[in-house]
Parts: C-alpha cells; sequence; structure tokens
C-alpha cells in the first residue's frame, strides 16, 4: 500500500477572490443530502465517540492509500486519511465509499457515522459539466477534471459580532443556516445531536485544471465557474468578497475575508489562512 500523503504546496487564492463555501462540514451528513457519489482524491477526516474503548494504534483501512488513526484521549478519537492532496497523482473514490471505509474500520453505528468531520478534501469535477461558455475558455480547452481543494473553517461570527459592535444577525452564522436548512429539507429532526456537532463549513482554497496550469489561468471566469460548481449543490454557495462599512468606517476584522453570499444573500465572515493575508 502506498502511504497516504497530505501536504503539497499550492498557494490558496488571496482573500479578495470569489470561493465556493460547501456548509456540510460532516462527511455522513453530506451522503445524507445526496452528496455520495462525489468523487474525491484526497480526504482528511475526524470522528469522536464514547461508546467503546479502544487502543491508540495506526492501522490500514479497506481502501487502497487509506489509513486510521486511533487516538483515545478523554473520549475515543480517530484521523482518518485518505489519498494524496497532489492533483493527479491518487486513487479516485466515492465520499460514500470513504464514509463506509471509515464506519467498517472503527465498527461506528450509523448516529456515530453521522459525525465524521471532514477536515481537508480535494474532490473532482468534471468540465464537462460546466455550461458550454465556460468549456470554451481557453484556460479550459484541453480539460477533463477540475482538482477543488477545501479545508474546514470554525465559526468567528459571534467573536466578529461582538469584537466590532455589530448589529445582532448582520453577520449570519454559516454552521446556524444550515443546521436549520437540514431540518427545513427533512433531512435529520431538529432534536438529532448531530446539529450540535455543526460548527464548521468547508472554504475553497483553490480549483486547478487538469491541464498543469495553475489557478491564476481561471482568473477570467472565477465568479462564474464557482457559481457553476455550487450550482448543484443546495447546500452549497458562494462568497463575494463584500466590503463591511460601519459608521462611515471600513471594517477589516484581522484574518477574516466578508462575503455576501451567491444564492442565500447572507453576509457572512469567513476565516481565511494567514499566509495569504501576509501574516
Amino acid at each position: 500500500m502506498r502511504r497516504a500523503r497530505r501536504r503539497v504546496k499550492i498557494k490558496a487564492y488571496p482573500p479578495k477572490f470569489p470561493r465556493s463555501i460547501d456548509l456540510i462540514d460532516k462527511l455522513g451528513l453530506q451522503v445524507a443530502v445526496g452528496a455520495g457519489d462525489l468523487k474525491v482524491q484526497f480526504l482528511l477526516g475526524e470522528v469522536s465517540w464514547q461508546t467503546r474503548k479502544v487502543k491508540p494504534e495506526i492501522k490500514e483501512g479497506l481502501l487502497s492509500e487509506s489509513r486510521i488513526k486511533l487516538k483515545p484521549i478523554s473520549r475515543n478519537q480517530a484521523e482518518y486519511i485518505f489519498g494524496s492532496l497532489e492533483p493527479a497523482n491518487s486513487l479516485i473514490v466515492k465520499q460514500k465509499d470513504i464514509l463506509k471505509d471509515i464506519t467498517e474500520g472503527l465498527g461506528l453505528e450509523p448516529s456515530e457515522a453521522l459525525a465524521v468531520s471532514i477536515k481537508e478534501r480535494v474532490s473532482i469535477r468534471e468540465v464537462n459539466e460546466l455550461p458550454r461558455e465556460l468549456q470554451e475558455f481557453e484556460h479550459l480547452q484541453g480539460a477533463n477534471d477540475l482538482y477543488h481543494y477545501e479545508s474546514y473553517t470554525s465559526d468567528h461570527t459571534g467573536i466578529i459580532t461582538r469584537s466590532f459592535r455589530l448589529p445582532k444577525g448582520f453577520l449570519r452564522s454559516l454552521p446556524r443556516v444550515i443546521r436549520n436548512e437540514l431540518v427545513e429539507n427533512d433531512i435529520v429532526r431538529r432534536t438529532d445531536p448531530i446539529l450540535r456537532r455543526i460548527r464548521s463549513v468547508l472554504r475553497t482554497e483553490w480549483i486547478l485544471p487538469d491541464t498543469g496550469e495553475g489557478w491564476n489561468a481561471l482568473l477570467p471566469v472565477m465568479k462564474p465557474l464557482h457559481i457553476s460548481l455550487a450550482n448543484p449543490y443546495w447546500w452549497q454557495d458562494v462568497g463575494i468578497p463584500h466590503d463591511m462599512i460601519m459608521n462611515g468606517g471600513l471594517i477589516k476584522p484581522l484574518n477574516v475575508q466578508v462575503y455576501k453570499l451567491h444564492r442565500r444573500g447572507y453576509l457572512t465572515a469567513i476565516q481565511l489562512p494567514e499566509e495569504i493575508f501576509g501574516l
């Protein structure tokens, strides 16, 4: 078995770029809403549970290129790694296969499997699924696939709202938004414990074509590309950079970008990697 590898140095988008946001960071819920067939070449996941005591160990998953690291501390915790973050250098599987690998590898109950958190993910999107005008863009000609790298970020809207004394509800908490939408769409009941564990979202770090070009080649179509990729999934949206002006002044929270969601119209704040702010 090839050892799963997870680090490759590809610079993330600058803060002022549009970026798609996946509001569901739980792998089991991804499968429940219909994203089980999403193709993935890299996934870093984490899950914790208390029903059985396990010993610390690292073991292979059932899928090639996967491994499970058990870390029982105050409660059982497992880190799961599949594939390689580096584009075009890994086996490709579906999300539902990864969930099965984790569930069977750890012997999880269905309710426990819902709580598997996605920390990082590289998914594969086919160029021929894009609108014709995007397929005909010069830097997508000859490309078959797009590599889409996302990482999790916690909810910081409450901290920013209090720090800058913003009106309540001025910034919307995306974990709170998706908790309500999961109930409204009959995915889970309002009393389901999984809702309390939704505290993060997945932010886009970069999208690359399989032609070997960098994301800068996609700059002219960055906004419509992200909108097109998010459109099939009601639980996703696209953050459009937005200036937050209060009392006649521009508010710029450290290490955070304010976005207006394309589909929902809400304002929200997403923490981004420090290095892209030059910190």
